[in-house]
């Protein structure tokens, strides 16, 4: 595995928890981490890494500023932060507004913005999104986040074919059911051991199990790789979906 630690990663995304178990893991193989954050979210954004940056992530004009004087990155982690579980014809206009400006479209300016930055730096670099197997599978009651995630993958592939000719890699990383207050509704002591189950390996996902793909897909053991949409799910998505509905 090449040698990533004079590389600094950007880790964007209101879904703190997610971003705090990729930093330590990725931090524990040597790397410079900078979390890029909301304004409200400053102080728990502290409490991760000394390094943080405020971003404005709904206005692309002025994110484009802010991770611009960010300074140098290799690296750039995009994780979307919005997740209910609502029965699609129980949803509403607010649901579907939330997922897709949560979901979808504050990752679309991230990914435009960090793509922008590391072009200007030259020299090449890579730029993961994470999405869930629920952008994969028909799940019940996961529609809405559903839509909003799977959604990213086309804008994810798009940038890969642009950016392919300056060394910049775009891949999408689909998380598998691990523990995470990100899906913490869903994941309970009822559907748990169902979850277990249906997954081949027979457990559910780590943080370790996630960032050890994220590391691997931002090295340059991976530079001919792009446009990728990579399950890391032990094997969940092979099978039927047949998740059980929260509790």
């Amino acid at each position: 595995m090449a040698d990533l630690q004079t590389k600094t990663a950007l880790l964007i995304g209101k879904s703190l928890s997610t971003v705090a178990g990729i930093t330590r893991e990725l931090q524990a193989a040597g790397m410079e981490i900078v979390v890029g954050h909301t304004p409200e979210d400053a102080a728990a954004a502290a409490q991760i890494t000394s390094r943080t940056a405020p971003l404005t992530l709904n206005d692309p004009a002025v994110l484009d500023a802010e991770i611009a004087a960010v300074g140098s990155i290799d690296i750039a982690i995009i994780a979307p932060a919005w997740f209910k579980a609502v029965r699609f014809l129980d949803s509403t206009l607010d649901d579907w507004d939330a997922a897709l400006h949560g979901n979808f479209e504050s990752s679309v300016y991230a990914l435009r913005a960090v793509g922008k930055h590391l072009q200007a730096q030259g020299r090449g670099g890579s730029i993961l999104v994470l999405s869930s197997v629920a952008a994969l599978s028909a799940h019940k009651d996961l529609s809405v986040v559903a839509t909003s995630l799977a959604a990213l993958h086309v804008p994810a592939r798009l940038a890969a074919v642009e950016l392919a000719p300056h060394g910049i890699t775009v891949n999408v990383v689909v998380m598998g059911w691990l523990p995470d207050a990100w899906s913490a509704d869903y994941l309970n002591a009822d559907s748990q051991p169902l979850l277990e189950q249906a997954t081949p390996m027979g457990r559910l996902g780590t943080f370790a199990d996630l960032a050890s793909v994220c590391r691997l897909l931002a090295s340059p053991d991976a530079r001919y790789l792009t446009g990728v949409v990579l399950s890391v799910d032990g094997g969940y998505t092979l099978h039927k979906a047949s998740t059980p509905a929260p509790r």
